[in-house]
């Protein structure tokens, strides 16, 4: 086993087992992993309650021995086939979101609906 740093706080696991697993704190879990995914093009390679854990409000993932990398069109099209249709609706809203992502940006206003 190698081991780098300790990282103190508990896993999802863990919180999930003793039902204290925040809605917020998972749903943080999805907005970083979703802007690493949708808007970087990179995300973990094994991702799991185990290789995640919070210390006071901060995420932190572990065991990244895999970190994968995805396309921009891959990146895109996996976006835009998990946006809600109603929200993607008009050709021109469609071509707005791509420009967005592949500018690589969240500073942009309303660029990953939250």
């Amino acid at each position: 086993m190698l081991v780098k740093d300790y990282v103190p706080g508990n896993t999802f696991d863990e919180l999930l087992t003793q039902g204290r697993l925040s809605y917020q704190s998972l749903l943080d879990l999805f907005h970083i992993h979703g802007f690493y995914m949708f808007v970087k093009g990179i995300f973990h390679g094994d991702i799991h309650p185990g290789n995640v854990i919070l210390n006071d409000g901060a995420i932190t993932f572990i065991d990244t021995s895999f970190i994968g990398h995805v396309t921009d069109q891959v990146r895109i099209n996996l976006f835009i086939s998990s946006t809600p249709s109603a929200s993607l609706t008009t050709p021109a809203l469609r071509i707005s979101f791509t420009s967005c992502l592949r500018s690589h940006s969240m500073k942009k206003p309303n660029c990953i609906p939250r």
